[in-house]
């Protein structure tokens, strides 16, 4: 099951710019288009597993939190975005610039949020096993466990 869909990167991106990054030969085949797109959602559900395994949840993901949805889409539409190699100036500075630099930084930071159990799903998490303290005793070399 994908995390996220056509749609919920288009609601980000608008339709014609997801269209146009994904078009890299600039052929407006929409079996290309859409393969590519397919690829994009791939790669960022791989992200988001890696990103989250060893956290809180269970991966990959069977129900799909509204996080995870947009993070997905956000990360697949910056794919798409960042394989056409747009480049785009800065109009002040004439510096080169990345438009949807914050939304890399904020997708970033939620996932480490997620990770770190600061932000928290509507899914159940991996039972965890709690650590056992150890009291040893030096002199005696006795070891109890409690």
């Amino acid at each position: 099951m994908s995390y996220c869909t056509r749609t919920d990167i288009d609601a980000i991106f608008g339709t014609s710019n997801v269209s146009t990054w994904a078009d890299l030969e600039n052929k407006q085949s929409p079996q290309l288009i859409l393969a590519r797109v397919t690829e994009a959602i791939a790669t960022a559900q791989d992200a988001i597993d890696n990103s989250l395994r060893g956290g809180p949840y269970t991966i990959p993901f069977t129900t799909i939190p509204a996080a995870i949805k947009n993070v997905c889409a956000a990360l697949a539409g910056l794919w798409l975005y960042e394989s056409r190699g747009v480049v785009e100036t800065n109009s002040e500075t004439g510096e080169p610039m990345h438009r949807y630099s914050w939304k890399k930084t904020e997708t970033k930071t939620i996932l480490k949020n997620i990770r770190a159990g600061g932000l928290r799903l509507d899914l159940p998490t991996i039972a965890t096993i709690e650590p056992k303290v150890v009291d040893v005793d030096i002199d005696n070399e006795n070891t109890t466990e409690e």
